[in-house]
This record gives C-alpha cells, sequence and structure tokens, in this order.
C-alpha cells in the first residue's frame, strides 16, 4: 500500500469521512480521492497541508498515524520509535487519538 492510500484510509476508516467529504475539505472531487485509494492517483504535499489545516491535525502526526512499525526501513526504526513514545507521551496526540 501506498503511502497516499494510508493516508485516505487513514481519515476514511479511522476519522469516518466519506471520501467526497475528504475530497470537499482539500479541493478534491471524490473520484480522484477514491482513484488516490486505489493506486492510481497519489496526494501532493499541497494536499497533504490541505489535510492538516481542514482536519487540524499537524502533519507529522498524521504521517505516524499512517506509516506502522513494518514500513519503516529497519536502519530508521529507532527513530520511529523515538518519535512515535514522544508524540504519544504529549497530551495532545492521546487527544487527538481519542476522536
Amino acid at each position: 500500500m501506498g503511502l497516499s492510500k494510508d493516508v485516505i484510509k487513514y481519515f476514511h476508516d479511522k476519522i469516518g469521512d466519506t471520501y467526497k467529504q475528504i475530497g470537499k475539505k482539500i479541493g478534491l472531487s471524490e473520484s480522484y480521492i477514491s482513484r488516490v485509494y486505489n493506486g492510481e492517483r497519489d496526494l501532493t504535499l499541497e494536499h497533504l497541508v490541505k489535510l492538516e489545516s481542514a482536519y487540524e491535525i499537524p502533519l507529522p502526526v498524521i504521517l505516524l498515524e499512517v506509516v506502522t512499525d513494518k514500513n519503516v526501513p529497519k536502519g530508521l526504526k529507532p527513530l520511529y520509535k523515538t518519535a512515535r513514545d514522544l508524540l504519544e507521551s504529549g497530551s495532545f496526540l492521546k487527544e487527538l487519538l481519542q476522536r
């Protein structure tokens, strides 16, 4: 699964928005969001920034939510774990994850 698909899956499955709702919040059609989910298109950095703004979730938090330990290269796992632990220790992330 690609990162763009994982991001859409996060907002669809975890946040509960439809493809249409996700697209509307960032100025894309439902069809485009569906193609992203199906691996036919990718999100740009501009799209990710719009998602960050629309959902009021910092981009690093979004990325840590969609990137799992199994997707992180072995050499970067300690850094990933440290970043994840740091964010999870803050009340900000705990509040976001309980939405």
